[in-house]
């Protein structure tokens, strides 16, 4: 009986943190998916797809708009340096307020990204029923590091290593054309080229995922993945392009 009242009561947060997310308030909902991360953990349970997906969308959005506001104040940093009108005093405490009310903002983004990497190593991967499930986790941990990194510069190794930990797994436990290996494979091949300035490493890593799903393009099942596995094989296929010519390479995806 206990477990069907926390069952019931898992859903009900459930329901809660999916209102939150069209009324698109990502705090509250960021609230509620830990309410029921806390209620699977307490049952040792992992936690459904639908739950994955939206414990991700809620940190997501929360860290995606603090990265938005970041910009605009680094856009107004620019302008202020540039413009004139005011007298050289007012414009060094204009910007010192700036920088000030930027870094608040990368502190939130930081505590959300600590925090949903904390509850993947404390919680999920613990309690992880699948390899794919296992795999989702090391990606957006991975994931969430990068968004770190993006402002400081110091955080770049620990997000290296954990698309590494997460691109061995998938690579070693799923199915080369399974969606999540794929995404797993095209995030690393994208940092390699965003942020470590490798886009000869970025090639290889997506020639070789491209290639192997190619090769057994005729085993991904005629469902809902054949059109996110071939959405993600595009995308690799598109960027194998542009960084071989970028590289100067003569190879070209088949």
């Amino acid at each position: 009986m206990s477990e069907l009242l926390e069952m019931s009561e898992r859903e009900n947060i459930f329901f809660q943190a999916k209102l939150a997310h069209r009324a698109e308030r990502y705090d509250e909902m960021i609230s509620k998916m830990n309410k029921v991360v806390h209620c699977a953990s307490a049952a040792a349970y992992d936690l459904t797809i639908e739950e994955r997906e939206m414990l991700y969308i809620a940190y997501k959005c929360a860290v995606d708009s603090r990265r938005a506001s970041i910009r605009v104040v680094e856009a107004t940093e620019q302008d202020c340096k540039k413009t004139d009108n005011h007298e050289e005093e007012d414009r060094m405490e204009n910007l010192q307020l700036m920088s000030e009310y930027k870094l608040k903002i990368e502190r939130e983004l930081v505590t959300f990204c600590k925090e949903i990497i904390g509850i993947i190593d404390e919680s999920l991967i613990i309690n992880s029923s699948s390899a794919e499930a296992k795999a989702f986790y090391l990606k957006i941990k991975a994931d969430f590091f990068r968004y770190m990194a993006d402002s400081n510069c110091s955080v770049a190794r620990k997000a290296h290593d954990a698309y590494q930990k997460a691109y061995i797994f998938a690579s070693s436990e799923l199915h080369p054309t399974n969606p999540r290996r794929l995404g797993v494979a095209s995030d690393l091949s994208l940092f390699y080229y965003n942020n470590m300035r490798s886009p000869q490493k970025a090639y290889i890593i997506a020639k070789e995922t491209y290639d192997e799903a190619h090769r057994n393009i005729r085993d991904i099942p005629n469902n809902a993945s054949y059109k996110d596995s071939t959405a993600i094989m595009q995308l690799l296929r598109d960027n194998i392009t542009r960084w071989s010519d970028e590289i100067g390479s003569v190879e070209s995806p088949k």
